[in-house]
């Protein structure tokens, strides 16, 4: 079987911690961390910087993400040549998101007037409250957000919320989702893989399941007629 490269991005203001546990199952997963923004950088222009940390690498490229993450890759493959796109409880449109986030999308002019260190403040006030409500892995997203920097958290809120892909992309997709997302329900997606009692952040939940999609994505596309 072809020997590849497989280079994840985690999700918004997230950091390689999210891919702990996916690594002890599948450890040759390569993590693409965030860097700062620059002042008004479109999601393009950002995921054109992102693509040239790649441009060294030699062997076949697997590109993905989580969530916000997978976003970012989309747009990376039209900068690179990946033999396949990972999605892992991402989104192909905003469209996909779900009902509760709508007012967020259509309203996005007044929560963008925001300052993104002031959603964080209210994060970390309300954290006693949250903490009690939410599963871990949504508790693990929380604090990574409050934590986060600022400027990054604001820039990815904007670029979320305005995302329409421009990028043409000629990549075979995959697609694993969680059937228990909440954030991005699986009933809205086109999905290779579902996990039944998974939620949005399946690299923390169900590490093994997707380190088994990623082996079966390697194995498809390794042949040049099931690429396609």
């Amino acid at each position: 079987m072809t020997t590849f490269r497989i280079v994840l991005l985690p999700g918004m203001a997230a950091d390689r911690s999210l891919f702990r546990q996916l690594k002890e199952h599948l450890g040759t997963v390569e993590v693409l961390e965030w860097v700062a923004p620059e002042k008004s950088e479109s999601i393009q222009a950002y995921a054109l910087r992102l693509s040239d940390r790649l441009k060294e690498i030699k062997e076949p490229l697997i590109l993905g993400g989580v969530s916000f993450g997978g976003v970012v890759a989309q747009e990376m493959c039209a900068h690179l040549n990946p033999r396949a796109l990972v999605l892992i409880g991402s989104l192909e449109s905003i469209r996909e998101v779900s009902w509760w986030l709508k007012p967020f999308v259509y309203g996005r002019g007044l929560v963008l007037m925001l300052p993104a260190s002031w959603m964080q403040l209210g994060l970390r006030i309300s954290r006693p409250v949250w903490s009690l409500c939410v599963g871990r892995e949504m508790q693990m997203l929380g604090e990574q957000f409050v934590a986060a920097d600022p400027v990054l958290v604001g820039w990815s809120l904007r670029e979320m919320l305005r995302w329409k892909r421009h990028s043409q992309r000629n990549t075979s997709v995959f697609r694993i989702h969680g059937a228990k997302d909440r954030i991005v329900p699986i009933s809205r997606v086109n999905f290779d893989v579902s996990v039944n009692s998974g939620g949005h952040v399946l690299t923390v939940t169900h590490p093994r399941h997707v380190a088994d999609f990623l082996r079966d994505v390697q194995r498809k596309v390794s042949s040049p007629v099931a690429a396609y």
